[in-house]
Order: structure tokens, then sequence, then C-alpha cells
């Protein structure tokens, strides 16, 4: 009985933040399309990307960002 009391608060906690969680990785993913992209296109690919790939750190895809290079991670996440 304890534990349905616990879950069903955190479960409704949750579904109230989903809408402000989808709309924030929206606004996440315009900014990165409009702006990010295009400074790691003209900046960074040439040296972290495609066949050659600098310090082990390829900016390829996000796993490989996320994943770092040879000095360690490149971000934390939260």
């Amino acid at each position: 009985m304890l534990a349905l009391s616990v879950t069903i608060p955190l479960s409704a906690q949750q579904e109230n933040l989903a809408p402000e969680h989808a709309a924030r990785m929206a606004q996440s993913q315009k900014l990165f399309k409009s702006t990010v992209r295009h400074a790691l296109t003209a900046h960074c690919l040439k040296c972290h990307g495609g066949e050659k790939v600098e310090g082990e750190f390829n900016l390829t895809s996000r796993k490989s960002f996320l994943l770092g290079g040879a000095s360690g991670e490149s971000v934390e996440i939260g």
C-alpha cells in the first residue's frame, strides 16, 4: 500500500512535466539547427569528423560527441 501511495504521485508528476520537457527539447533542436550545427560544420568537423579525427574526438554523431576524446569526456549532461 505504501509503495502505491509513493508511485502514484510520481507518475502524475512525470505526466505534468512531459509537455514542458517536449517544449524544451523542441527549443533545443531549433537552436542546434539554426546556430550550433553551422558553427560545428564551419569550425570543427574539418579536424573532428569524417575520415580525419584528431584527439580521438569525433563530432559526427551525438554518441561519439558524448564519449569525448583522448582527453576525456567533452560534456556533462545535466
